[in-house]
């Protein structure tokens, strides 16, 4: 708890000073990365709980909601916020070529697909003979919540950890190639920094811009929320290197 409440004091007075610059070039390399990866992983966190209470809280209705907007027939397929759900006991990992994400149900498989077009797989006992109408799912689904909730949750893990690794993965490309446009710009102003002594202040104005791009689903259009962590960024990492002494 100390170390969260210091790295969050740190994140204030590096925001409200923009001649912070020397405190941060005082810092090591593995210091400002682990600082930015800090509020990655919690935010990646409570990513996480939210989306397990959001599955604690929708479990219980699933029966209902099956009763009331099940098909009759195979394959049975749900679609909601681009993300589609297909019960198909014959079904093939090739049906999930159509859907840009989504969860495929078979006899003997479960499959993943996320935004990135890579499916991932998890073997299930073979259903055999069991019958898939609709008040058979309706009814496994009312007496085997714990499952239930195991299998949904599991699946979100999988599809966060897909998707985190991705995001983290490209945040770190993108801060590696704008640290080079610090290090340039530090040389037209004649700061002179090195390329490491760049990564850092490039890490630590990318913090405010991930913050933001978390909540980014509350603005009505993505360009706008890219615009706004643009600007942030370059407010602090232009505004850090300004202020740094000329060499």
């Amino acid at each position: 708890m100390k170390l969260v409440i210091a790295t969050f004091k740190e994140t204030v007075a590096s925001l409200k000073d923009l001649q912070y610059g020397p405190k941060i070039l005082a810092k090591t390399g593995k210091q400002a990365y682990w600082y930015w990866t800090k509020y990655f992983l919690a935010l990646a966190g409570l990513g996480l709980f939210l989306i397990l209470a959001a599955i604690t809280y929708f479990v219980p209705q699933v029966p209902k909601f099956l009763s009331q907007n099940f098909p009759e027939s195979q394959p049975a397929i749900y679609t909601d916020s681009g993300i589609s759900f297909i019960l198909d006991t014959t079904g093939k990992i090739t049906d999930l070529s159509d859907y840009k994400t989504g969860i495929l149900v078979t006899a003997d498989k479960i499959f993943f697909k996320d935004q990135q077009s890579k499916v991932q797989e998890i073997a299930i006992k073979k259903f055999e003979d069991t019958a898939f109408d609709k008040n058979t799912i309706v009814n496994w689904s009312g007496e085997n919540k714990p499952l239930l909730w195991g299998i949904v949750a599991s699946s979100a893990v999988l599809i966060l950890l897909s998707y985190g690794s991705f995001l983290y993965i490209s945040y770190l490309v993108i801060m590696l190639a704008a640290a080079v446009g610090i290090w340039a710009l530090s040389l037209i102003l004649k700061k002179r920094i090195s390329y490491i002594n760049s990564l850092k202040l490039v890490f630590y104005a990318s913090v405010l811009p991930l913050i933001v791009s978390s909540f980014s689903f509350l603005s009505a259009s993505s360009q706008i929320a890219f615009i706004i962590q643009t600007g942030l960024f370059s407010i602090y990492a232009v505004g850090w290197l300004w202020y740094l002494p000329k060499k």
